[in-house]
Order: C-alpha cells, then sequence, then structure tokens
C-alpha cells in the first residue's frame, strides 16, 4: 500500500 498511498497523495497535491 506503500506505492499506491504515494501515489495517491501526490495527486491530491497535484490536484489540490
Amino acid at each position: 500500500n506503500f506505492p499506491l498511498d504515494l501515489a495517491s497523495v501526490e495527486v491530491a497535491s497535484v490536484n489540490g
């Protein structure tokens, strides 16, 4: 879940 979680956070940052 590490890569998935990290991707989610990265996407959220870009979206934010």
